[in-house]
């Protein structure tokens, strides 16, 4: 039964991979058409299915009330590293406390130039109460991962900032709050003068 809900979510997110990817590139033409077809590595069925393999079994559920959160954090945060190698960039925590005293932190891995302009592609890796989270969020948290590992190969040639960011806390009592992730890292941005272009999620 896990299994073929995992093949069903692993499915759906090829398909949003492709289509987001179609959206972005589109959106921002003509800024990247410089890229050639090979010079931007194919994208890993494989290691997008381990990715919500682990994130759904091994680290769930990803919930701050029963600490699968923290182990979560650390698990993408080694994942980005791996993943920009070639670029030499690392990821960083963005720290920040709730309301009610808690201490959380989104992952943010940057790429290309340090221009104002900003493009910012989330994804949330918190879950909801006691579920595993495979299509909310670890697909989308997989897809982070892997923009990593292939935009790292053309971080040289990128224009513009590109900030892919794994948010804490999106769901349960936090969502629609100031103690959201996305909220944190949007009063961050906001605090550096950083314009976003676009942003995905």
């Amino acid at each position: 039964m896990t299994s073929d809900i995992i093949n069903k979510i692993f499915d759906w997110l090829i398909a949003f991979l492709v289509s987001g990817l179609l959206v972005w590139f589109g959106i921002t033409q003509p800024v990247f058409s410089f890229f050639s077809e090979s010079s931007v590595p194919e994208i890993d069925t494989k290691k997008l299915q381990k990715h919500v393999e682990e994130l759904s079994q091994t680290y769930a559920p990803r919930t701050p009330e029963l600490e699968g959160i923290r182990p979560a954090a650390h698990y993408i945060y080694r994942q980005l590293t791996k993943a920009g190698q070639t670029s030499g960039k690392k990821p960083k925590y963005q720290a920040f406390w709730t309301m009610g005293g808690g201490r959380y932190s989104n992952v943010i891995f940057q790429l290309g130039p340090a221009t104002a302009e900003t493009i910012v592609i989330g994804a949330h890796y918190d879950t909801h109460n006691s579920f595993p989270g495979a299509d909310n969020n670890a697909s989308g948290v997989a897809t982070l991962i892997e923009l990593a590992r292939s935009l790292s190969v053309v971080e040289k040639d990128l224009p513009i900032r590109v900030e892919l960011v794994a948010y804490a806390l999106s769901e349960g009592s936090v969502l629609g709050t100031k103690d959201m992730g996305s909220f944190k890292h949007a009063k961050m941005l906001k605090r550096k003068n950083r314009e976003v272009k676009l942003m995905i999620s």
